[in-house]
């Protein structure tokens, strides 16, 4: 799933979570204010949330049927 992620986000992840580094030392390493740091990992906690269930069942409902 992290691949899905742009670049900044993929690369804020990887150092907080696995690196376990915390976001100021991140944003050091990155160039950016603790701020942004917070809103990359926000956005990218976001995306990575899984669908809601619903949301497959109504999808999967739309695909044509396989033959």
């Amino acid at each position: 799933a992290l691949y899905r992620l742009p670049a900044r986000q993929r690369e804020a992840v990887l150092l907080r979570y696995y690196s376990e580094l915390p976001e100021e030392q991140i944003a050091n390493i990155m160039g950016l204010s603790r701020r942004a740091v917070a809103r990359l990992l926000e956005r990218a906690r976001v995306s990575l949330r899984p669908l809601p269930a619903g949301a497959v069942r109504r999808s999967a409902q739309r695909r044509p049927p396989r033959s």
